[in-house]
């Protein structure tokens, strides 16, 4: 991060944070615009460590509404039209084609490895800003400083950093494809005549801008033949790196990559600190070129009361508490240890018959758990359809304030997943409620190109537990394995108990032996009692 905090107009102090943001930022200025700096922790890379950093921001920087990815790539040389070479910067904004692609999600057909995600663009904003930059750029004359020279002279204030991000000594060298670097031998030794020649620039220190799809997988990039046949399968592209795909659907942003080496087996560290410092004089060329009305000011917490306010869990649940709880206290308990024990389950599942009383032991389950613990959100999703579950979901994301949950083209259900597996979402039950369609829960569910699988939804988690409730064995074992609390039908005592507690009056009852033997009809079922007592309530 030092590359980019160089950039800085002003450093701020920093401010009180919510108390679910586990980040560390720097906060600065560069123009008119206030900005927060922040990545993964020192050893963390890929895709699941920017998106678990990127899900934090919202619950301190309610306001924040750009984004900028900045940091380093492997180049991929398609020569003579698109020579990009080490310390050139290439921005994930490409005439043709998507700005980033997940090439390593997939699926495999007759014909190859098939990509089937497609990410979402960057903000319109940022692309109209990204042409006045090369605007400005194209119109330079002759003897002009380039920005790129301009912005990289601030790190000469810093004596120590000096020198770890200027231009090194190192000969920027491309070789064939054919020459493949043998392990242990040292790259000044390789044969010229496998180096690529390529035509002079006008200044050994030029630095150009490339415009292209990024490429962005969990894998670093060291074969010269990958490199090249999955760069062609998408427009020529012209970078490869490890963390655009965990942010773009969580956090739409430009993606900025300096290029410090070319993605394949001569691959090596020596460029990367400058790559990283013309990366950030990018980034702050289109900060200054930005307009300062356009962007909002970053918001913080007013106060301690109002981070409360902000951050309380969430409870979306379908009904009140219903008062009359009757029985069942040790499968309450027994879900309770299940899921609050140290080395509880991830998923937990309710198993019986049609109104044997899942769905009100789940509610009972809940409405305690946020008495007794008032840290955890209640998540209740109706189950039983697609229609209803993706319903649930989009109301969850609304109320966890995730931005952008309203866009027409949004992917709601990847949004929601991302925001729950993220530690500053806290703890939470999912309660899954009549999940019993084999099709839609069980091992039937089948995704297509266009939809996944709900179960495919259902996020992974240490902090948080999810609970169905299904009357089929095969779903409630399929989801949650051995974990599975079976319901079986009250006991006379139970079913008496409820029987009264529903009734308006007790004397409206025709005697035990009549009570008796409408229960045994009943085979003790609660929810038949419930409406058998409504009917008697009614006549």
């Amino acid at each position: 991060m030092n590359a980019i905090t160089v950039m800085l107009d002003e450093e701020y102090e920093p401010v009180p944070l919510a108390l679910g943001d586990k980040n560390q930022y720097t906060l600065g200025r560069i123009g008119g615009h206030n900005v927060a700096i922040v990545g993964p922790a020192r050893g963390a890379q890929g895709k699941v460590a920017i998106a678990d950093v990127v899900g934090s921001i919202h619950w301190s920087f309610r306001n924040m509404s750009i984004g900028l990815l900045v940091g380093i790539g492997g180049g991929v040389p398609h020569l003579p039209k698109q020579d990009v070479r080490l310390g050139d910067v290439v921005i994930g904004a490409p005439e043709v084609g998507p700005a980033v692609v997940q090439y390593d999600l997939g699926k495999e057909t007759t014909t190859g490895f098939e990509v089937t995600r497609t990410l979402n663009k960057p903000p319109t904003l940022l692309l109209q800003v990204v042409n006045a930059v090369e605007d400005k750029y194209l119109r330079q004359k002759p003897g002009d400083e380039s920005f790129f020279a301009t912005h990289l002279r601030r790190f000469h204030e810093f004596p120590r950093l000096r020198e770890q991000y200027r231009r090194p000594f190192v000969p920027d060298r491309l070789f064939s494809v054919e020459y493949h670097h043998e392990a242990g031998s040292d790259c000044n030794e390789h044969d010229k005549k496998f180096e690529v020649e390529r035509a002079e620039r006008e200044s050994p220190d030029e630095i150009r801008m490339h415009y292209s799809t990024i490429l962005s997988g969990d894998r670093v990039m060291k074969s010269e033949v990958t490199r090249d046949k999955i760069s062609g399968q998408f427009h020529n592209a012209l970078c490869f790196e490890m963390e655009a795909a965990g942010l773009m659907d969580v956090f739409p942003c430009l993606v900025v990559r300096g290029i410090c080496d070319y993605s394949d087996s001569h691959k090596n560290k020596a460029w990367q600190e400058y790559a990283a410092a013309t990366a950030a004089a990018y980034a702050r060329e289109l900060l200054l070129t930005m307009a300062e009305r356009v962007v909002p000011g970053l918001e913080h917490p007013k106060d301690l009361a109002d981070e409360d306010k902000l951050y309380s869990p969430i409870r979306h649940m379908p009904f009140d508490p219903i008062p009359g709880f009757v029985g069942r206290k040790d499968k309450l308990e027994h879900l309770k240890q299940r899921i609050f024990d140290s080395n509880g389950c991830r998923i937990v599942s309710i198993l019986g018959l049609g109104g044997i009383g899942k769905s009100r032991l789940a509610l009972e389950l809940a409405y305690q758990i946020t008495t007794e613990r008032p840290e955890y959100s209640i998540l209740w999703i109706n189950a039983v359809e697609r229609l209803s579950f993706e319903r649930d979901v989009f109301e969850i994301g609304k109320k966890v304030r995730i931005p952008g949950i309203e866009d027409d083209k949004a992917d709601i259900k990847n949004l929601v997943k991302q925001r729950l597996r993220n530690l500053s979402t806290g703890k939470w039950l999912l309660i899954l409620d009549n999940a019993d369609d084999e099709e839609l829960w069980g091992k039937k569910s089948r995704a297509t190109d266009q939809q996944s699988t709900p179960v495919d939804w259902l996020p992974s988690t240490t902090h948080s537990t999810i609970l169905i409730t299904a009357r089929s064995r095969r779903v409630a074992s399929y989801l949650a394995g051995k974990e599975v609390t079976e319901l079986q039908a009250m006991s006379v005592n139970e079913a008496s108990t409820v029987s009264t507690n529903a009734l308006k009056k007790p004397d409206m009852a025709a005697g035990e032996d009549a009570i008796s033997a409408l229960l045994d009809k009943l085979i003790y079922l609660p929810l038949a009692i419930v409406q058998a007592a409504s009917y008697i309530n009614m006549t």
